[in-house]
């Protein structure tokens, strides 16, 4: 017990020096679990796109990869959706997986600019977290109990996903 404590104590010494050496800074949360632990408000673009109120109210919340298709290798993912000072949408999804060579990798990206399409669809593009756009777009409807379902259009490819409503 007493070699435990002195570990303990050790690393959250080791961890408050590194944060002095290094200086402050953003956290990346492990998962997007939650509400999203910084603001992106000042960093993020404002959307040009406009999405009622009552639909915005819809999109809130949490939700966990529920599946997606083999091609991307993700195996699991995150997203938090919370609304922004201004009324829009803004978001975190954080997915994990495998890259090329099989090593697990996972990957963080902010979802923003949310749009309504004709037939209740909701385009949203994935941006780095200092806002520049990835070329990426997530296009989803809702399904049963506030699930979202639809394509990921990643990399120029187009696969099916599926995310579960977890939290309002």
């Amino acid at each position: 017990m007493v070699l435990r404590k002195r570990f303990l104590t050790s690393m959250l010494l080791a961890g408050g020096l590194c944060g002095l050496l290094i200086g402050p800074r953003q956290a990346v949360p492990a998962h997007a679990y939650g509400t999203i632990p910084y603001s992106l408000d000042g960093i993020i673009p404002h959307s040009p796109y406009h999405v009622p109120a009552a639909v915005i109210a819809q999109y809130c919340g949490r939700y966990s990869l529920r599946s997606i298709g083999r091609s991307t290798r993700l195996t699991s993912g995150y997203i938090d959706i919370s609304r922004r000072a201004d009324g829009s949408l803004l978001g975190l999804v954080m997915f994990y997986g495998y890259d090329s060579q099989g090593f697990q990798t996972d990957w963080l990206a902010v979802l923003s600019d949310f749009h309504v399409l004709p037939r209740h669809m909701m385009a949203i593009d994935l941006l780095t977290q200092s806002g520049q756009q990835l070329g990426d777009q997530l296009m989803v409807t809702r399904g049963a109990h506030g699930d979202l379902v639809g394509r990921l259009l990643l990399d120029g490819n187009e696969d099916a996903i599926n995310w579960h409503k977890t939290a309002s």
